[in-house]
């Protein structure tokens, strides 16, 4: 155990070596200064010495650090937007091979919101009347049938979607050519109607465009049939499709206007 005698000396122990230090410096001839003053660098500054350099180390070390962090986040941010770019081009060039197929010229259009009447299954497009759309203009996407513009402004339009009821679209069976109207009712999702039960359709088959009605030209993916019904009494058969579409996730559309014969 320490008296308290050794505590005050412990505490004051740093004063006599200072003094007896000073003493020697006072006495010593030249070279026994040098030696001691070696001695104080060695023993006394280097490790004050030592310690400043490792703290500017390390604050140099922490500037690069944030240096490469942001170095690191810029490039991923630019590997986010270069990928983004190139599904998007992927996309477009899909629309555009299959425009070129019809007699149709088409106007590529993004979506920027969604519409602003309440009452209607519908989003905002980044295309209007300078762009040459006018209504009921067929709206496509890559995959199939969209919906038609529905309403023209300066800049942009107002597509309405196949999911809206009041967007029938007059449709054929790519095997049977059997002949429809496809509809959007409720939670049934996209139905086929008006195919009497005597018609023969099947799950699996491929609903297209008619051409009839002249808004949207022949050919264009509708659906394929996942369930069909026929109940006593009814006339028409109970169809239910799956949509060429997923209409959570549009993106891009290619708006319809006929080319110049």
């Amino acid at each position: 155990m320490w008296s308290f005698s050794d505590r005050r000396l412990g505490r004051h122990l740093h004063l006599y070596v200072a003094i007896v230090l000073s003493l020697a410096l006072l006495t010593s001839g030249h070279r026994q200064k040098n030696l001691i003053a070696q001695i104080c660098h060695s023993t006394i500054l280097f490790p004050f010495l030592y310690l400043n350099e490792i703290i500017g180390e390390w604050s140099n070390l922490s500037e690069e650090n944030r240096e490469l962090s942001s170095l690191v986040a810029r490039l991923l941010l630019e590997s986010s937007s270069l990928k983004e770019a190139k599904l998007e081009n992927y996309r477009l060039r899909k629309l555009l091979n299959f425009v070129r197929t019809t007699r149709f010229r088409g106007v590529p259009a993004k979506i920027v919101g969604g519409s602003p009447h309440l009452n209607l299954k519908a989003v905002l497009v980044s295309v209007g009347k300078r762009d040459g759309i006018r209504r009921n203009m067929p709206a496509i996407s890559s995959d199939g049938v969209v919906g038609k513009v529905f309403e023209v402004l300066e800049n942009t339009a107002v597509v309405v979607l196949l999911t809206d009821p009041n967007c029938p679209l007059a449709v054929i069976d790519q095997k049977t050519r059997v002949l429809g109207i496809v509809r959007w009712r409720g939670h049934q999702g996209m139905i086929l109607d008006n195919v009497p039960y005597q018609e023969s359709v099947s799950p699996g088959d491929t609903i297209i465009s008619s051409g009839m009605g002249g808004v949207f030209p022949v050919g264009l993916n509708v659906g394929v049939i996942t369930k069909v019904r026929s109940e006593k009494g009814e006339i028409f058969k109970k169809i239910e499709l799956e949509p060429a579409v997923n209409f959570n996730r549009l993106e891009e559309v290619y708006i319809l206007s006929p080319t110049e014969e």
